[in-house]
């Protein structure tokens, strides 16, 4: 039996699409959990409705997931959003055979398609639809599922509850020591809201900056990230002054020698993802597998090294600073 494990918090307007195509899935036992995380919307009404069972959290994905996934029964566990949609009937049966096929530990993610009638963002996320499907390092987000042994997912210790998000970044890294990823061959489908409601542009570089803090493992950011967001501009979309500020807060909370060493660090990141610079371009031209291949066999060798890494950080830097200024002169 498969236990489908989703986090919830005010997801009236997602859940009952995602509910209704679970429970006509075949060939396949499942067990549908929703864990709640305090909505005050019609959420838990959405969902006893269709028959799942409701499990309450406090609020944090993590926590939620965590929690879910100490309640199932099912062998195999699979973590779904609430905005996530199936693409076919028989979906989840067939990626319960594909991952029993797979080896000992082995966890599977779909390849996402985003949705959005936005032409202008649909041409920008495919490069990250492309992405899901490659298991480089980085490359995995909860929004593709996570299908795993349940035995598996408690050897891990279950999800990092340190932070409200990036539970799924977080668990990747250490599963990548345990056993590995790959890609279910089949697709799920999520919204592209969070762009289409914040900015294209204004949450693309809002997840580069929480993408950095992460791999610093940035306490001082994440626990102050949540405030920031209050201060979103008054069309709902992100206002990144705040985001700015408190990265660079975060970066030298420890002092000027820390904030160098931190600079270093977040360099270093950037430059093992300079192969996602060019990804896009070639996604055009339909050669993107060749850029790949070029780029292993021949950048990534005069790149990944000390001296690339700090090229890496002034160009971080550069970019970092000029940003962090040009939001606070627009409002002036």
């Amino acid at each position: 039996m498969m236990s489908v494990i989703i986090p919830c918090l005010n997801e009236e307007g997602n859940l009952g699409a995602l509910l209704a195509q679970l429970i006509e899935q075949k060939d396949i036992d499942l067990e549908i959990i929703v864990v709640d995380g305090g909505s005050t919307d019609g959420t838990i009404l959405q969902a006893e409705q269709y028959g799942a069972r409701v499990l309450h959290a406090k609020r944090g994905r993590g926590r939620q997931q965590n929690v879910g996934a100490a309640a199932a029964t099912g062998e195999y566990l699979l973590f779904l959003h609430a905005d996530s949609r199936l693409e076919q009937d028989n979906q989840l049966s067939l990626s319960l055979s594909w991952i029993k096929a797979a080896g000992k530990r082995t966890a599977g993610h779909f390849r996402l398609r985003f949705e959005t009638e936005n032409p202008a963002i649909k041409d920008r996320l495919r490069l990250f639809e492309y992405k899901t499907q490659l298991n480089r390092e980085g490359t995995f987000s909860g929004d593709q599922g996570l299908l795993i042994l349940r035995s598996d997912f408690k050897l891990m210790g279950g999800y990092s509850e340190t932070y409200p998000f990036l539970e799924d970044k977080e668990f990747a890294e250490r599963f990548a020591d345990l056993g590995h990823f790959e890609t279910i061959p089949s697709t799920l489908h999520t919204s592209a809201r969070r762009f289409e409601q914040e900015g294209l542009e204004e949450r693309l570089i809002l997840n580069a900056l929480i993408m950095g803090m992460f791999h610093l493992g940035n306490d001082y950011f994440f626990t102050r990230a949540t405030d920031a967001y209050r201060d979103n501009n008054p069309d709902g979309t992100l206002n990144l002054t705040p985001f700015f500020q408190l990265a660079h807060k975060a970066v030298f909370s420890q002092g000027i020698a820390q904030g160098i060493v931190s600079w270093l660090t977040i360099g270093r990141y950037a430059t093992k993802n300079l192969w996602q610079v060019r990804l896009s371009h070639h996604l055009r031209r339909n050669d993107a597998g060749r850029w790949l291949d070029n780029y292993d066999r021949y950048l990534k060798p005069i790149t990944d090294n000390p001296v690339g890494y700090l090229l890496g950080s002034l160009i971080v830097l550069t970019w970092f600073y000029s940003w962090r200024f040009r939001p606070r002169t627009k409002q002036t």
